[in-house]
């Protein structure tokens, strides 16, 4: 093995794949040279995030002797995976974080969409904007429809065959850009209730919670409703109007949510849902009605006070202590929020300067780092995964934060005791009665435990530890009591019995 030189410093290679011309020619999206472009993101419904600006990405030819030519400028935002060449010397490369497949024609010298187009935007309960996948389907240039298309390969009759890894299925494109399926067969998502096998979910399931009889409850966050699977295996829609987001108190269907995020239950049917998009905090009596505890729409702040009166910026994770209490995450502000039984939100943990590291300590005087999913525990301690710390946090019944499991800022997959361990994005996390600790490790695609006494160990990997999409990533985690957890994911809910591990 040898490594091509070529005669720019600059160069850098950023997309998966590269293709080889019969010449010797090498074709492939990288950066050269110094201009930088600034990326463009739609704007979502929580606070903006500074826009970055990156070096900007083009479609590049090494010639054999190592001189860099560009033959044009590619889109910035997204991730690029396969490059091939037809027997005509066009060039194909996919973007597969929007789901689009690029040519570059050998005749006009231009770039254009060959085939695909991305979806709607998501925005998670970060504030993290996500270019879903339209679906599967079949169709000329844009009117198809793609979910990461990361391989890519041409035949002798310039037809291009596509990999599309998300859908599960082999697609192939004739030069006029006519994409039919001739393998595989696509993987449903929607917002269907049913029995289990027949129901559909959406992309972003955030939170999940059991009940005291058995019944399972998820924020569907993409079709902002919230979705209950019974013990039988039949899933409902408890709340919200699939595909309709908005702000509504109102039984069932009348009500009206927001990318719902974080979940929880009391032991008599009462539901409660961080309501991450409208940033209120939402209850659903166990006759379906939906009413606002906490927070008022339209007016986001990190305000403490009593109902309508206090203020979140992007309430994500919620868990419930045995007295009744409520405390949630909001990850925007870098706080831990209490809300007692009469409705008084307080600040107990965290503080809302966003500019520090993450740090141990008492009350305000600890930070966080985007804290995500929260548990607490038969003694009133609170858990907290914190997302892009990759750590877990503990915060005790007098509010004495500490770092359980991990270390800040050093992500990884390592199993040991406390500081030695390493996450990467974890995301949800859960309690047995024996109190330990389950987390969904998203970058890692593993299920962690911790034990009390902070050691850390993998029960399971699930799918590709390598997933660049975002809803294919683990999500949130919860423990039903008897031995099971169930897992959340891009649509649908993985079951998991401890007892087989």
């Amino acid at each position: 093995m040898t490594t091509i030189t070529t005669n720019d410093s600059t160069f850098a290679v950023l997309s998966q794949g590269i293709a080889v011309s019969p010449a010797g020619d090498v074709y492939v999206v990288g950066v050269v040279g110094s201009d930088m472009t600034t990326l463009v993101l739609p704007t979502g419904p929580n606070p903006p995030l500074p826009l970055p600006t990156v070096r900007t990405p083009k479609l590049l030819r090494i010639s054999p002797s190592g001189e860099v030519t560009t033959l044009g400028i590619v889109q910035a935002e997204g991730g690029y995976g396969s490059v091939v060449l037809d027997p005509a010397g066009n060039v194909y490369f996919s973007n597969n974080s929007f789901h689009t497949i690029f040519i570059y024609s050998a005749t006009t010298k231009e770039i254009g969409i060959f085939a695909g187009s991305p979806g709607p935007v998501f925005y998670d309960s970060h504030g993290l904007p996500s270019f879903l996948s339209p679906g599967s389907a079949d169709g000329i240039g844009a009117a198809a429809q793609f979910h990461t298309p990361t391989g890519l390969a041409t035949d002798s009759e310039g037809r291009l065959y596509i990999a599309d890894q998300r859908n599960h299925i082999i697609r192939r494109a004739s030069p006029q850009g006519v994409v039919t399926t001739v393998a595989g067969s696509t993987v449903k998502r929607g917002a269907n209730d049913g029995t289990a096998l027949e129901a559909t979910f959406g992309p972003q399931l955030k939170g999940s919670a059991f009940d005291g009889a058995g019944n399972l409850y998820v924020t569907d966050a993409e079709s902002h409703t919230i979705r209950k699977l019974t013990p039988e295996g039949r899933v409902i829609t408890l709340a919200g109007s699939a595909g309709i987001n908005g702000y509504a108190d109102g039984i069932g269907v009348a009500a009206r949510f927001n990318a719902p995020a974080g979940i929880t239950a009391d032991p008599l049917g009462n539901v409660y849902v961080a309501d991450s998009g409208n940033a209120v905090i939402r209850k659903i009596a166990p006759s379906g009605e939906v009413t606002t505890i906490a927070g008022t729409v339209g007016s986001r702040g990190e305000n403490d006070g009593i109902g309508a009166s206090a203020q979140f910026l992007s309430p994500t994770g919620i868990t419930r202590d045995s007295m009744g209490n409520l405390y949630v995450s909001d990850p925007f502000a870098r706080t831990i929020r209490k809300i007692t039984p009469a409705g008084v939100v307080s600040t107990i943990a965290g503080s809302a300067d966003r500019h520090g590291v993450d740090s141990d300590g008492i009350g305000a005087a600890a930070k966080f780092n985007n804290p995500s999913a929260i548990t607490a525990d038969a003694a009133g301690n609170l858990y907290v995964a914190d997302l892009f710390s990759h750590t877990i946090r503990r915060i005790s019944v007098s509010g004495q934060v500490v770092t359980l499991a991990g270390k800040y800022a050093d992500d990884g997959h390592v199993d040991g005791i406390g500081s030695s361990a390493r996450f990467t994005s974890p995301t949800g996390i859960s309690i047995d009665s024996a109190g330990n600790l389950y987390v969904s490790d998203s970058g890692n695609s593993a299920i962690r435990k911790i034990t009390p006494n902070g050691i850390v160990s993998t029960v399971i990997v699930v799918g590709s530890a390598f997933s660049n999409s975002l809803p294919e990533r683990l999500q949130s985690i919860a423990f039903d009591g008897s031995n099971t957890l169930y897992v959340t994911r891009g649509g649908g809910v993985l079951k998991l019995n401890l007892s087989a591990q």
